[in-house]
């Protein structure tokens, strides 16, 4: 195996990791726009016309590049929720989970996975004042 690497090498991939890691940050803000009714079905078309858009980009320059990593990075995050959306419901739940359930449960983003995502209610819009109950503080609740 014979390595070349060159600035422009570098430059290209450099734009490519970097539109595909945003393609994936915008792919999670629109999951979050998505109605709950008929999300995986939407989710299925996104990934659909994403990677129909990527695939007619014929990169000539660091623009086309960029956009064709966008949308392959929308592509690639949607199809993550979609397979995660249609394997969930059919786990067995389990009290103790052996290391290869662990590292599944982890792959679709369920009990430990170490990414830091946090699950936003999407209904949150909908009601968002009231959702909240005041803490009643009295002298008494303070001393026990």
């Amino acid at each position: 195996m014979k390595f070349n690497l060159n600035g422009k090498k570098v430059t290209s991939t450099g734009v490519s990791v970097a539109s595909t890691g945003l393609g994936v940050m915008v792919s999670k803000g629109t999951s979050s726009l998505l109605p709950v009714s008929n999300r995986t079905a939407l989710r299925a078309g996104i990934v659909v016309l994403a990677a129909i858009g990527a695939a007619s980009i014929e990169p000539k320059g660091h623009l086309e590049s960029a956009a064709q990593g966008l949308l392959a990075g929308v592509a690639v995050e949607q199809t993550v929720q979609v397979v995660s959306e249609l394997v969930v419901p059919t786990l067995p739940e389990s009290e103790t989970p052996t290391g290869v359930e662990k590292f599944g449960r982890s792959m679709l983003g369920l009990n430990g996975g170490n990414d830091f995502d946090y699950n936003i209610d999407p209904n949150m819009w909908e009601n968002p004042v009231g959702t909240y109950q005041p803490i009643e503080v009295s002298a008494t609740s303070m001393e026990s």
